[in-house]
Protein backbone atom coordinates (compact mmCIF):
# COMPACT_ATOMS: atom_id res chain seq x y z
CA UNK A 1 0.00 0.00 0.00
CA UNK A 2 2.42 2.56 0.99
CA UNK A 3 4.63 1.76 -2.58
CA UNK A 4 1.74 2.02 -4.28
CA UNK A 5 0.79 5.61 -3.04
CA UNK A 6 4.37 6.57 -3.53
CA UNK A 7 4.49 5.56 -7.46
CA UNK A 8 0.89 7.78 -7.47
CA UNK A 9 2.75 11.04 -5.70
CA UNK A 10 6.02 10.42 -7.61
CA UNK A 11 3.70 10.33 -11.29
CA UNK A 12 1.98 13.28 -9.66
CA UNK A 13 5.16 15.17 -9.21
CA UNK A 14 6.45 14.64 -12.54
CA UNK A 15 3.93 15.65 -14.70
CA UNK A 16 3.30 19.04 -12.41
CA UNK A 17 7.27 19.12 -12.82
CA UNK A 18 7.08 19.23 -16.92
CA UNK A 19 3.64 21.53 -16.78
CA UNK A 20 5.57 24.22 -14.48
CA UNK A 21 8.29 25.34 -17.01
CA UNK A 22 5.97 26.17 -19.77
CA UNK A 23 4.07 29.09 -17.34
CA UNK A 24 7.17 30.92 -16.56
CA UNK A 25 8.17 31.59 -20.00
CA UNK A 26 4.95 34.17 -20.02
CA UNK A 27 6.66 37.85 -20.99
CA UNK A 28 4.12 40.83 -22.74
CA UNK A 29 6.88 41.29 -24.73
CA UNK A 30 7.93 38.22 -26.25
CA UNK A 31 4.75 35.38 -26.88
CA UNK A 32 4.84 32.73 -29.56
CA UNK A 33 1.91 30.66 -29.42
CA UNK A 34 1.58 27.23 -29.31
CA UNK A 35 -0.27 26.47 -32.52
CA UNK A 36 3.07 28.48 -34.38
CA UNK A 37 4.75 25.42 -34.99
CA UNK A 38 2.31 23.12 -36.38
CA UNK A 39 0.67 25.86 -39.06
CA UNK A 40 4.41 26.81 -40.19
CA UNK A 41 4.09 30.84 -39.09
CA UNK A 42 6.12 32.87 -37.59
CA UNK A 43 5.60 36.60 -36.31
CA UNK A 44 7.35 39.37 -34.72
CA UNK A 45 9.56 39.03 -31.25
CA UNK A 46 9.89 42.47 -29.92
CA UNK A 47 10.93 44.06 -26.69
CA UNK A 48 12.42 47.60 -25.96
CA UNK A 49 15.35 46.16 -27.10
CA UNK A 50 15.29 44.15 -30.35
CA UNK A 51 12.81 42.78 -33.04
CA UNK A 52 12.44 39.86 -34.61
CA UNK A 53 10.65 38.77 -37.59
CA UNK A 54 10.95 34.98 -38.40
CA UNK A 55 9.37 31.47 -39.26
CA UNK A 56 9.30 28.65 -36.97
CA UNK A 57 9.56 25.03 -38.22
CA UNK A 58 11.44 26.71 -41.46
CA UNK A 59 15.02 28.37 -42.83
CA UNK A 60 15.04 31.88 -41.76
CA UNK A 61 18.39 33.00 -43.08
CA UNK A 62 19.07 36.58 -41.88
CA UNK A 63 21.06 38.93 -39.55
CA UNK A 64 20.35 41.68 -37.35
CA UNK A 65 22.59 43.58 -34.94
CA UNK A 66 22.11 46.64 -33.02
CA UNK A 67 24.35 48.69 -30.42
CA UNK A 68 24.62 45.54 -27.92
CA UNK A 69 23.73 42.82 -29.78
CA UNK A 70 24.46 41.08 -33.08
CA UNK A 71 22.01 37.94 -33.83
CA UNK A 72 21.98 35.50 -36.64
CA UNK A 73 18.56 33.99 -37.62
CA UNK A 74 18.14 30.50 -38.95
CA UNK A 75 19.34 27.07 -38.75
CA UNK A 76 22.61 27.42 -40.68
CA UNK A 77 23.45 30.81 -40.14
CA UNK A 78 26.81 31.58 -38.59
CA UNK A 79 28.19 28.36 -40.96
CA UNK A 80 29.02 30.17 -44.17
CA UNK A 81 32.66 31.05 -42.87
CA UNK A 82 35.91 30.16 -44.67
CA UNK A 83 36.65 26.75 -44.72
CA UNK A 84 38.68 24.21 -46.54
CA UNK A 85 38.31 20.25 -47.99
CA UNK A 86 41.54 18.81 -46.81
CA UNK A 87 41.40 15.22 -48.99
CA UNK A 88 44.79 12.82 -47.98
CA UNK A 89 47.39 12.51 -50.78
CA UNK A 90 47.49 9.19 -52.84
CA UNK A 91 50.17 8.69 -55.13
CA UNK A 92 51.19 5.51 -56.79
Amino acid sequence: MKTRWFFLTFILLLLLSLTLPASAMQSASYKVDWLVPITGSGGNAASSFYSADFTLGQSVIGSESGVNTADCLGYWCGSGGEYSIMLPLITR
